[in-house]
């Protein structure tokens, strides 16, 4: 029997994220084809996983998958544009073993936002596990273990 994960991030990208990646995600989160070479920059796990988002609420409630440019203002009158993203989904433990990591530190390296943006829970764990992105790299916080650090770089393979 499979557990599951539950996973979800929010948080705003820098502005320095490439075009081409901002125009995959938003093809993607419209159900547009992908470029070839948006096939090779965006995680496969996100490309999947997006094709599967339910409307329907299971028991870790319902799928979300929002991202878009917003605008803010600060308290000096100075429009702030910046793309947010939110993803919250429920992942089987072998995907997420096997590609979930990846997907988190590749998401560290497009954040603007430092700090907490999120959390995974295994099904069965009492709490969460809060993630933070500081710096690019990712840390995973849990009441029992120690913290985990990552980034993306670990997972890159030279051919």
């Amino acid at each position: 029997m499979s557990l599951h994960f539950q996973i979800d991030f929010a948080f705003d990208f820098h502005e320095n994220v490439p075009a081409e990646i901002i125009e995959g995600l938003e093809a993607l989160f419209n159900n547009s084809a992908l470029t070839r070479h948006q096939k090779q920059i965006i995680p496969e796990l996100l490309q999947n996983e997006v094709k599967h988002l339910s409307d329907t609420t299971s028991f870790h409630g319902k799928d979300i998958l929002y991202f878009k440019k917003r605008t803010r203002f600060t308290r000096n009158n100075i429009d702030i544009h910046k793309w947010s993203f939110h993803f919250r989904r429920m992942l089987v433990d072998d995907v997420f073993y096997e590609e979930g990591y990846k997907l988190i530190a590749w998401l560290a390296i497009l954040s603007d936002t430092s700090g907490f943006v999120g959390y995974i829970k295994e099904e069965l764990e009492k709490d969460p596990r809060l993630v933070y992105f500081e710096n690019k790299e990712v840390i995973i916080q849990s009441k029992e273990k120690e913290d985990i650090r990552f980034n993306y770089s670990e997972f890159i393979t030279s051919v």
